[in-house]
């Protein structure tokens, strides 16, 4: 069962020690709450304001922490940088912890390391953090760690996909990508086979980028900045990971032998959920593939449901590409909104495991298979290619009234 239940204000967190699952909505972690979930009330507390209260302390000395209960954590609607150089931010603590660690007089011999440059909110966040990684063996049975992190999705310029389009310089993207219509059972059962979204060169030549980049320089600028922050955050995911394993190790013999845990990032749900069309076709897209994707044997567990269940961000970019992507039938292409990644493994040498699946990177604009539209999408492309002649026809007659109005001024008098 269920329960919703406010931590903000929180003096004993005793109701929790059977705690199996936990959600925490807009909250990071602060330190009698990580302390409690830790049984381990001498954590560093870095922040000075930070004090463990005398009642947590009871609470962990007699016993009723979670710790050896707890299977998964989720910590949501966390700052869109949440995780950015979440590595160097770890170094830092290492160094600080062991500064703490020596006398005063021995401290007052040298400098305190100074942190990573960073916002208030995303230092209380890491700092939080790496208290339960750097203290993950203490969590035996957490088997799954979510972190939820705000996502933006963009206005994509418009003017410079309109002259794109009238310039034709998305002539030679070779694959298509027929994403599934909102509410539309046909449509999304004819794109059921993940094999035929993209295909291996599913890439935009660099002749289309590079004449992108003369059309209009935003675009270029948009698709790289979007594409640095999927690479933070899979830096600092990989960070984390590799903190976590190295701190699971049980300490002696008699403790237990703590399970795998696996670290997700997904998307954020509340941020998709806000007003707009894009937004409702985004949900409305979602939940049909979650019922296609079960009912064709989805690969996540069976024991995980709800918010528990949804993927890795990085996963989608190989089984729902199509969700961070707007589909502009006027224009008869998509193009990519940045609100999850484009590509499957944005720092591929970090890892170099034997039998790695090979890292997709989709593009940031791509065709429309017409013939996979529904009829209001067929609707509006045939709408376009209207506006299209009918553009056309204008300036032919511009051309032609151009070239009379010229001759006209060249006749003798």
């Amino acid at each position: 069962m269920q329960r919703q239940v406010s931590l903000w204000h929180a003096t004993s967190f005793a109701p929790l020690s059977k705690l199996t699952h936990l959600d925490l909505v807009r909250m990071i972690p602060p330190a009698n709450l990580t302390a409690f979930l830790l049984g381990d009330a001498s954590i560093t507390l870095v922040d000075p304001d930070d004090v463990l209260s005398p009642l947590v302390r009871d609470e962990i000395e007699a016993g009723l922490s979670p710790h050896l209960t707890l299977e998964c954590l989720r910590i949501s609607d966390l700052p869109r940088k949440a995780l950015y150089h979440f590595g160097d931010f770890a170094v830092w603590r290492k160094a600080y912890d062991a500064y703490r660690s020596l006398s005063p007089s021995e401290r007052a011999l040298r400098a305190a390391p100074r942190p990573p440059e960073s916002t208030e909110e995303c230092f209380q966040f890491q700092n939080s953090l790496y208290n339960l990684a750097s203290n993950s063996r203490k969590l035996p049975s957490l088997r799954l760690v979510i972190l939820d992190i705000v996502t933006d999705m963009h206005d994509e310029p418009y003017g410079a996909l309109r002259q794109l389009v009238e310039e034709g310089a998305l002539k030679g993207v070779s694959e298509t990508f027929p994403l599934p219509g909102a509410g539309d059972g046909e449509s999304y059962a004819a794109t059921g086979k993940l094999a035929l979204l993209f295909g291996a060169n599913a890439k935009v030549p660099e002749e289309i980028i590079a004449r992108i980049g003369e059309l209009d320089d935003r675009w270029q600028g948009y698709v790289a900045d979007e594409d640095e922050h999927w690479q933070l955050v899979h830096q600092g995911k990989h960070d984390l990971i590799q903190l976590w394993n190295d701190s699971r190790k049980p300490a002696n013999g008699h403790d237990p032998i703590p399970v795998h845990t696996e670290i997700r990032i997904a998307a954020d749900r509340y941020q998709f959920l806000s007003s707009g069309d894009r937004q409702r076709e985004f949900v409305c897209q979602a939940s049909s593939l979650e019922a296609l994707e079960h009912a064709e044997g989805s690969p996540l567990s069976s024991q995980d449901v709800g918010i528990w269940a949804d993927p890795d961000v990085f996963e989608l970019v190989k089984t729902m590409p199509w969700l961070s992507y707007i589909q502009l039938n006027e224009m008869g292409c998509c193009c990519w909104l940045g609100g999850l990644p484009r590509d499957s493994n944005p720092n591929p040498g970090l890892s170099r495991q034997k039998g790695e699946e090979p890292r997709l990177v989709h593009p940031s604009i791509v065709l429309l298979d017409e013939n996979k539209l529904n009829e209001t999408g067929r609707d509006e492309v045939r709408a376009r290619r209207a506006q299209e002649e009918e553009e056309e026809e204008a300036r032919k007659r511009q051309r032609t009234e151009a070239a009379a109005a010229e001759q006209a001024d060249a006749a003798p008098i």
